[in-house]
């Protein structure tokens, strides 16, 4: 039998562990909002086209895209837009931490994954991957080394044939 490191509160609710690491995005938090808002002006000018503009990208970084991360003793935590929350076991997830952003690979996502930011300006990845490395999780550096790119065939030069003088 295994032994959870769990907090309990008084009412004997589960209580999230303390984050060792948190990250956010200003510019995720209120992005979405902010395109809904301005999606209303068109809507009130009767084009409907004009609203899906703003509307569809808005939902799309809200639903895709976490604003908040918390790097906890048993996983990470991602907050998205409009209230979407999600929590990944450490057991479960591989952090890809390159030269660009550092992206969260859950297990059964081939190519799929949760950017990281921590701003606009990522100056902590180093301490990031230290935090991650300390804690248990597995960290892999650089990029994705999967399936090659398909659409690019490498096909031998040809060899131009002179043009007949005249």
């Amino acid at each position: 039998m295994t032994v959870q490191n769990t907090s309990l509160r008084a009412d004997g609710e589960d209580v999230m562990d303390e984050p060792v690491y948190v990250g956010q995005s200003r510019a995720l938090r209120y992005w979405p909002s902010a395109m809904v808002a301005v999606a209303v002006v068109p809507i009130m000018l009767g084009q409907l086209l004009g609203a899906l503009l703003f509307l569809i990208p808005a939902v799309l970084v809200a639903l895709v895209l976490p604003w908040r991360f918390a790097v906890l003793d048993r996983g990470i935590a991602l907050w998205f837009g409009f209230g979407k929350f999600r929590y990944l076991a450490k057991e479960n997830v591989t952090v890809r931490v390159g030269h660009g952003s550092t992206v969260l690979l859950p297990r059964a996502a081939d190519r799929f994954g949760y950017p990281l930011t921590d701003g606009l300006v990522e100056h902590r990845r180093l301490v990031l991957r230290a935090v991650l490395k300390e804690h248990g999780f597995q960290v892999a550096s650089g990029k994705h080394r999967g399936a090659p790119r398909v659409g690019r065939v490498d096909r031998p030069r040809r060899e131009r044939c002179p043009r007949p003088a005249g």
